[in-house]
């Protein structure tokens, strides 16, 4: 009798542990899926404030939200502030962005990013400029209601503060 008291105490303890287990990781679960929703919500909010700068072609709004290393268009990572200034001047200058409008379409982490989005010298360069829970933000764009180009806007997450740093069109 003591013997089956015993087995029935163990089972009832192992399914005690399984519930517990399963609630804690439940809750493990819910704080990462709200962390990433944290993250998401502030890549969106920094995509928003950069791109209503880069369309009103406002270079010190643009600077405000942007940091180096700025990965510039898979071509290169800019380490100087006044090289993405730079940059971004002769965007302002060539091309006129003020009819634009946008959509934010989609947020990755950097490290769940699909495969083709991306090229192999871009995620190299990314590397150097992005860690594995920073985000890659899709943007459409119209012009005048027509589908005009889209870009990947890349953000960073340190210290507290969310900054550009990068894009790709």
């Amino acid at each position: 009798m003591a013997k089956k008291n015993i087995v029935r105490s163990v089972a009832v303890a192992g399914v005690v542990a399984g519930i517990a287990t399963c609630a804690f990781l439940t809750n493990v679960g819910a704080h990462q899926k709200k962390e990433f929703d944290k993250r998401d919500q502030g890549a969106k909010a920094a995509v928003e404030q950069f791109v209503k700068a880069v369309i009103a072609e406002d270079i010190k709004a643009t600077m405000m939200i942007v940091d180096v290393p700025f990965f510039f268009d898979g071509r290169e990572n800019l380490k100087e502030r006044a090289m993405v200034q730079s940059v971004f001047e002769r965007i302002f200058d060539r091309k006129d962005l003020t009819t634009l409008s946008y959509e934010i379409k989609a947020t990755h982490a950097f490290d769940k990013l699909p495969a083709n989005a991306l090229n192999e010298k871009d995620r190299r360069l990314l590397k150097d400029v992005l860690e594995k829970d920073d985000r890659v933000v899709t943007v459409a764009f119209t012009r005048n209601g027509v589908d005009a180009d889209g870009m990947l806007v890349m953000i960073r997450f340190r210290e507290g503060k969310v900054k550009v740093v990068g894009f790709r069109d």
